[in-house]
C-alpha cells in the first residue's frame, strides 16, 4: 500500500518536488482522484488569471496523477482552447440579448403608437394588455442580457469557477456535479 501522508508519503515527496509555495494547490486528503474544490486553490480571495489558471492545472494534474508530463502541452492547450471558447461564446450571447432588446424596444413603441391611436375600449384594452406583456418580455431581455454582460466581465477577472468546471468534468465526467452532492451530504 501507498503511503500519501507523512514525512516520506507520496505527497509529500511531490509538494516538494514542485515546490513550496503559499500560492500551491492542495490536494484533499485520502483520496487522489477527489473533486477539486475552491478551497483547494488559494489564496481564496485573489480571482485568478489565465495563466495562474494554467500552472493550477498543470500542478493539480500531475499531483493527482490524471497526467504525465509529457501530455500536459496537449491538455493545457485544450484548456486554454476552452477558455477562449467560453468568452467568445459569452460575447455571441450578448450579442443575441441585445438584438432581442432591440426587437422589444420596437414592439413597445410599436404598440404604444398602436395604443394611443385606439378609440374603442375593447381595442384599448387589448392592445394595452399586449404592451404590458412586451414590457415584461423587454424587462426580462434587458435582466438577461445584464446577467450575461456581469458573467462574462466576472469571467474575464477570475477563471477559478471555469477552471473548477474544467477540471472536474475532464477527471470526473459529466456526472461530476452529482459526485459533489454525494461528498456533501
Amino acid at each position: 500500500m501507498v503511503q500519501f501522508f507523512g514525512k516520506n508519503g507520496l505527497l509529500s515527496k511531490l509538494k516538494r518536488r514542485m515546490g513550496k509555495s503559499s500560492d500551491d494547490t492542495v490536494i484533499a486528503a485520502g483520496s487522489t482522484l477527489s473533486l477539486m474544490t475552491q478551497e483547494m486553490i488559494t489564496p481564496l480571495d485573489k480571482p485568478i488569471s489565465i495563466n495562474r489558471a494554467v500552472q493550477v492545472y498543470k500542478k493539480y494534474m500531475l499531483q493527482v496523477g490524471y497526467l504525465e508530463k509529457t501530455d500536459l502541452p496537449d491538455f493545457v492547450r485544450s484548456l486554454k482552447e476552452e477558455m477562449a471558447a467560453r468568452e467568445e461564446e459569452l460575447k455571441y450571447e450578448i450579442t443575441n440579448a441585445k438584438e432581442l432588446i432591440k426587437e422589444a424596444k420596437a414592439e413597445v413603441k410599436s404598440l404604444t403608437k398602436q395604443l394611443s391611436r385606439c378609440k374603442d375600449d375593447d381595442d384599448r384594452e387589448y392592445v394595452q394588455e399586449e404592451l404590458d406583456a412586451a414590457m415584461d418580455e423587454l424587462s426580462q431581455e434587458v435582466s438577461g442580457c445584464e446577467k450575461l454582460i456581469e458573467e462574462l466581465a466576472f469571467f474575464k477577472k477570475d477563471k477559478r469557477t471555469f477552471l473548477l468546471n474544467f477540471i472536474n468534468s475532464e477527471i470526473h465526467g459529466d456526472e461530476w456535479q452529482e459526485l459533489k452532492a454525494g461528498e456533501e451530504r
